[in-house]
């Protein structure tokens, strides 16, 4: 596992974002415009999506707020985003913005790693989603858990019976096998290509209802500039953008 140094995106970071798989709650949405917000000098980026009309998120370094984030993250999520290691990519995490700026929250549970020369993205999960205790922080009081969220009817369950080591495929190229049974746990190993990304289905709720929060969040003037407040009041050692 490795950790990123969190760094603020540079000028040479790239204007587009490609998410292959798209993000949770929006699976057609693979590409976005990025934008400053504000006026400058503004840390804030507003993300426009394309193949969606009116999706957008707000986004920002996560270092202007959260200094001591570090992430922890497998290799397969640099291989995501054809990078070799942490010095490739660099992170943003979206931001739900509220009227008032201490209670808007950023999602650190599953924030963007970027390729900075490629613009291919993905939103990511730590490494054993040891991040969710921290998945939408508010400034100034303490971790709030995101809601769970099935979004459209339930589907019909396939059931079946397997031993352990065997295996059930998905589709082609997706092995799902069963490693061992232990009580009421069951391990598994899953083989798929990096494109397609594997989370435990809370994990994937919690990102789908903070994406889908976040997307329909206010994005005014006013807002912005309630952010601006907040974060000129910060600490000075929480208003650093690098390490």
């Amino acid at each position: 596992m490795t950790a990123i140094t969190v760094l603020p995106p540079t000028d040479q970071d790239h204007a587009e974002l490609h998410f292959a798989a798209g993000v949770p709650g929006f699976p057609a949405a693979r590409s976005f415009s990025v934008k400053p917000w504000g006026t400058e000098p503004s840390p804030f980026f507003l993300l426009e999506c394309h193949e969606v009309i009116g999706l957008r998120f707000v986004a920002v370094p996560p270092a202007v707020f959260f200094p001591w984030y570090e992430p922890w993250f497998g290799p397969e999520v640099f291989q995501a985003v054809d990078a070799e290691g942490p010095d490739d990519v660099r992170l943003l995490v979206i931001l739900t913005v509220h009227s008032t700026a201490e209670k808007s929250t950023a999602n650190l549970l599953g924030p963007l790693v970027v390729n900075s020369t490629t613009g291919q993205a993905l939103q990511a999960v730590q490494a054993g989603g040891s991040g969710r205790q921290h998945a939408e922080h508010p400034r100034g009081g303490p971790a709030a858990r995101l809601p769970a969220h099935r979004p459209g009817k339930e589907r019909e369950v396939l059931v079946l019976t397997r031993h352990v080591h065997q295996s059930i495929v998905i589709g082609h190229d997706v092995v799902v096998t069963v490693l061992e049974v232990r009580g009421d746990q069951v391990r598994l190993g899953i083989t798929a290509p990096k494109e397609i990304q594997v989370h435990r289905e809370e994990v994937f709720a919690a990102l789908t209802a903070a994406n889908r929060q976040a997307a329909t969040s206010a994005t005014s003037s006013s807002e912005l500039e309630a952010l601006k407040v907040l974060k000129s009041s910060a600490p000075p050692d929480e208003q650093r953008t690098g390490p």
